[in-house]
């Protein structure tokens, strides 16, 4: 609440910016990036999901902390050569979704992602996992077919997100705690 260049921008002008366009305040004045105030939610709201008894299974060994009716079921981002690909686990049991697992696969070529992908649904026993197909970067390379290519539109990604609000701001979800 400290007004850095009076001589510019009075904390009356700043205030009033605030209220009437926060999004655009937070972004200009804030240093907030832009596309986070576009979010459902924010940090604080992830923060409270977070567990901090979570850690990372890995995901080339079994998994076997199953009971009967479980769902195990991820999310794998393709990478370019500038941004890694990332995988994400999930395993549903009742109504509260715990995450299992992440990993970033920087710098593997489609081949090795898929070779990954395939032990990772084996280990796993994964009910259903979903890729980022928008390009169509792996498809026909022998995934194995739990993995389904989806092809995100701007109407997807909103339900998604708001599936995933929904169970933000249930307390339904536990993630690892993990910048």
């Amino acid at each position: 609440r400290r007004v850095l260049m009076p001589e510019l921008y009075t904390e009356d002008y700043l205030l009033a910016q605030q209220k009437a366009r926060p999004k655009s305040f937070a972004s200009e004045f804030m240093l907030v990036p832009h596309f986070a105030t576009e979010s459902y939610f924010d940090s604080v709201d992830i923060e409270k999901c977070e567990d901090d008894t979570l850690r990372s299974v890995p995901a080339t060994k079994k998994y076997t902390d199953w009971e009967t009716g479980d769902q195990i079921f991820g999310g794998f981002d393709v990478g370019k050569k500038k941004h890694p690909s990332h995988l994400v686990l999930f395993r549903k049991r009742g109504e509260e979704i715990k995450q299992l697992h992440h990993s970033f696969l920087d710098g593997w070529s489609y081949s090795d992602q898929i070779e990954y992908l395939n032990e990772v649904a084996d280990n796993f026993d994964i009910t259903s996992g979903y890729i980022d197909n928008t390009r169509g970067e792996l498809e026909d390379r022998g995934l194995d077919a739990r993995w389904r290519g989806m092809h995100f539109s701007q109407k997807s990604k909103n339900t998604m997100a708001s599936v995933f609000e929904k169970f933000v701001h249930g307390g339904k979800i536990k993630l690892i705690k993990d910048a």
